[in-house]
């Protein structure tokens, strides 16, 4: 990746640009590499919303100032009251793209600690993601 005129630009090793759906086919071997399967819908409600905040109809409301030091910012989980985690500029971290990612990573955290039950935050412990389960290959082993 390589930054021109503030926005990334994917290159390969001879540093020729890369058409942009090039990171879709990284982000799809990643996933299978992860083993997280991709559906078109879900059982309930979604866990994490990526969606950017909805313009308001009011030309006087502004959104309200961005942590400024790390304990405030810390201390502002990305969980709203209805229990839906937000990772993007709707989150109370702000729209900075620093504030957008450290949410995200929240969310991310979050979301797998609601899945799993265990915490994955990183420390100062060695820790690999498992592989995720595909509820296919326990369907076939229930078979024999």
């Amino acid at each position: 990746l390589e930054r021109t005129f503030g926005r990334w630009q994917l290159t390969d090793a001879d540093g020729s640009p890369q058409p942009t759906d090039r990171l879709v086919d990284l982000l799809r071997d990643r996933l299978a590499e992860r083993g997280v399967r991709i559906v078109d819908q879900a059982d309930g409600p979604a866990d994490i919303d990526c969606r950017p905040t909805p313009a308001r109809p009011s030309r006087w409301w502004r959104r309200p100032p961005a942590p400024h030091t790390a304990a405030a910012w810390l201390a502002s989980t990305p969980i709203d009251d209805g229990g839906q985690l937000r990772a993007s500029s709707s989150s109370p971290a702000g729209d900075a793209p620093w504030a957008q990612l450290g949410s995200a990573a929240l969310a991310v955290y979050a979301a797998h600690e609601r899945a799993t039950g265990e915490d994955c935050r990183p420390t100062n412990k060695d820790f690999r993601l498992p592989r995720l389960a595909d509820p296919a290959d326990a369907e076939e082993g229930d078979e024999g």
